[in-house]
């Protein structure tokens, strides 16, 4: 990974070959900052306190973009997303899959046992476009 320091960042110089006419950022030291706990094996990629990817040593990918906003990749093929607005899915097709019911919005068709009738109210916390 590579990223130009922040101005004002503390850094170590080096030099190639020894020459100081071609000197280097050597690294970036955390002075006057909090250094996140990695564990051994982990990849942090961090933007600031609220702003990072972990790639953790069992396969997980955890991102965060902000506090309550992030998505987790799990190694068991288990997938997470919050957020704290809204989360949107924008394509032409989405397939909800996994052996759950079928789902219905508003306006459609249903038939319950024998009788039929419409849906003409829902859930505040979904939209269908």
């Amino acid at each position: 990974v590579y990223a130009l320091p922040e101005v004002g960042a503390i850094v170590r110089v080096a030099y190639y070959d020894g020459n100081p006419a071609y000197p280097y950022v050597d690294g970036v030291l955390s002075e006057g900052r909090s250094v996140p706990q990695v564990e051994p094996g982990e990849y942090l990629v961090q933007r600031d306190a609220d702003t990072w990817v972990r790639l953790r040593p069992d396969g997980e990918i955890h991102v965060q973009a902000a506090p309550g906003v992030h998505l987790r990749l799990r190694p068991d093929g288990a997938v997470e997303l919050y957020g704290t607005a809204v989360v949107r899915v924008d394509a032409p097709r989405v397939e909800l899959a996994g052996g759950g019911p079928p789902v219905a919005r508003v306006g459609d068709p249903v038939q319950v046992g024998s009788a039929v009738g419409q849906i003409i109210g829902g859930s505040g916390k979904v939209y269908s476009g």
